[in-house]
């Protein structure tokens, strides 16, 4: 790989990470302008419905722009959404050379707006960094690849795997800084997944802490049998919440005259929310990133149904023994073959604990 292309395009990642809690549903992408070896323009998409990463580099770049090479995380979008096309602003500005990190995923750009420079006479260099920038970019990419958003469950437990104590306490097996970095993950999710048992014993927040988000993030509580309670924190903040039940008690009235809450209860099978029906419904929704911090029913239903792109765990290095509850509540498997399996993504220290990224290969 050419290391000039290298340095600069770590330059544009670093400035699409600037976006990472504000984008979505808009993909993460960073642009700087390059002229006789230095940077003489920068800038990220900020939030949907704003000017994308080229515009603000261009912009600070202004007459330094003709003859020089622009290095963007993601291929110049040519068509007109919420704003124009990205390309006319390329070509107009006298740029000879533009520099990609991936290619865009979705299906209206895709080799459309780098087939448009080349015809315009710039030269384009297309996958530098690729990973980095699809690293970036998980949830948008699996948004319009897959039609469906990416799916991270959260866990926080002892090095025996242990989630909390037979008594439902788990308050604290991480340590303070692996709470810490659980808000970067709820402050970079479009939705925050949950169950009824995890309300009922933990009344938890489940909000942004430590850190300014400019963002919306969406609560859905299931609760097949409507066991929470009107007064659980998590639906007295102000933020949007979905309730996915089962239910047609009389009871539903007291969430819908008392609180701002969406009822989801055409989703049912066998008197149980039914998880495809429920993320097929989700699916629908301009939502990339979903986290679920839940118990191990609901994690264990989520993975029996293929449902998880990723595992998050927080490992403490304490020993709860095998009276205390575990991450999945599945069935007995009885067959190696019929695992459940997961590759490492990474490992690192935090503090006293270490952070464990798992997936599954899609």
């Amino acid at each position: 790989m050419n290391k000039t292309y290298e340095v600069f395009m770590r330059e544009a990642l670093k400035q699409a990470e600037l976006g990472i809690y504000t984008t979505s549903p808009n993909p993460n992408v960073g642009c700087v302008v390059v002229k006789d070896g230095k940077v003489v323009g920068k800038g990220y998409h900020y939030q949907s419905g704003m000017p994308h990463a080229e515009v603000y580099a261009l912009e600070m770049a202004g007459d330094n722009a003709i003859g020089a090479d622009l290095y963007v995380t993601l291929e110049p979008c040519c068509h007109y959404g919420k704003t124009p096309p990205c390309i006319n602003k390329i070509i107009s500005s006298g740029i000879k050379k533009v520099v990609i990190g991936m290619l865009d995923p979705y299906l209206l750009v895709s080799g459309k707006g780098i087939l448009a420079l080349r015809n315009a006479g710039i030269d384009v260099v297309v996958g530098i960094l690729e990973n980095d920038s699809r690293e970036l970019n998980l949830g948008f990419i699996s948004r319009v690849t897959r039609s469906r958003p990416w799916v991270s469950v959260k866990l926080g437990v002892s090095l025996d795997g242990r989630t909390s104590l037979q008594n439902g306490t788990s308050r604290w097996i991480t340590c303070q800084a692996s709470r810490e970095d659980v808000h970067k993950l709820r402050a970079r999710s479009d939705l925050i997944i949950t169950g009824s048992n995890t309300v009922c014993i933990d009344n938890p927040l489940l909000n942004v802490r430590g850190m300014s988000v400019n963002k919306s993030i969406t609560k859905l509580i299931i609760d097949s049998k409507l066991r929470t309670e009107p007064d659980s924190l998590i639906y007295n903040q102000g933020d949007r919440v979905l309730l996915a039940t089962n239910s047609k008690k009389t009871a539903l009235k007291k969430f819908i005259d008392s609180l701002n809450i969406e009822i989801w209860d055409d989703i049912s099978l066998n008197e149980r929310v039914n998880l495809p029906l429920l993320f097929n419904k989700i699916s629908k929704k301009e939502y990339s990133y979903v986290l679920v911090e839940a118990g191990m029913n609901l994690n264990g239903a989520l993975l029996e149904h293929n449902l998880i792109d990723e595992l998050i765990l927080y490992m403490s290095p304490k020993i709860l023994g095998t009276s205390s509850l575990g991450m999945f509540q599945i069935p007995e498997i009885e067959n190696l073959e019929n695992k459940f399996g997961f590759n490492f993504h990474s490992v690192n220290k935090l503090d006293k604990d270490i952070k464990i990224i798992l997936r599954k290969n899609i």
